[in-house]
């Protein structure tokens, strides 16, 4: 004979069990990890993300481990961040009365960059890996931390942030989750594969 679940109690609210009391806390625990690291999600985070690394790169000089030509190549290809990194190196050394210091190569991007408008996608896409370059960092170092720090296995952790994000209006399912936290180590490599693509 099995015995029956006892209804919820309509004057307490209370969860019926302590799985879904569990699942709750678990859940709740989720969306406010979430909420701490949600402005570095977003398309703009991301294209900023790499913005940032770029003109760090230019900044550096003969030091950079990216050369200034295929910063510039980027760039002519239509990359945003590219544009706006040279844009903003460019304009701190002409600020600093520095402009000297800047190579021929990027005055001559400057100076044509002035004179034509600013598109945000190479010729051909949409959305693409740097759009989702922060919300992807976010998911893999979520499943990451739950699987620590929650003691859930790796599926357990990909439900529960896909319920925690819908929460947030982000509409991410199980499988999502895992081909995201499944191609985290590959993030570089995809990253440097876009931006250099059209060069």
């Amino acid at each position: 004979m099995t015995k029956k679940r006892e209804p919820r109690s309509p004057t307490t609210g209370l969860p019926a069990t302590y799985a879904e009391a569990e699942a709750a806390t678990i859940i709740d625990t989720l969306v406010h990890w979430y909420d701490l690291i949600s402005a570095v999600t977003t398309s703009e985070a991301g294209q900023r993300i790499v913005q940032n690394d770029l003109c760090r790169q230019l900044h550096a000089g003969k030091e950079a481990t990216l050369p200034t030509a295929e910063i510039i190549a980027m760039a002519d290809a239509g990359h945003l961040c590219a544009k706006l990194a040279l844009r903003a190196y460019a304009a701190t050394l002409i600020d600093q009365g520095r402009e000297a210091e800047l190579l021929a190569q990027t005055r001559g991007y400057v100076v044509k960059a002035l004179l034509e408008p600013i598109v945000g996608y190479p010729r051909g896409y949409s959305k693409t890996v740097v759009d989702d370059l922060g919300r992807d960092i976010a998911i893999g170092a979520l499943v990451d931390v739950a699987i620590e720090r929650l003691s859930l296995r790796k599926t357990q952790a990909a439900d529960y942030l896909s319920v925690a994000l819908r929460k947030r209006g982000i509409a991410l399912g199980r499988q999502q989750i895992l081909r995201i936290y499944r191609n985290r180590r590959t993030l570089a490599a995809r990253l440097a594969a876009f931006l250099t693509s059209q060069i």
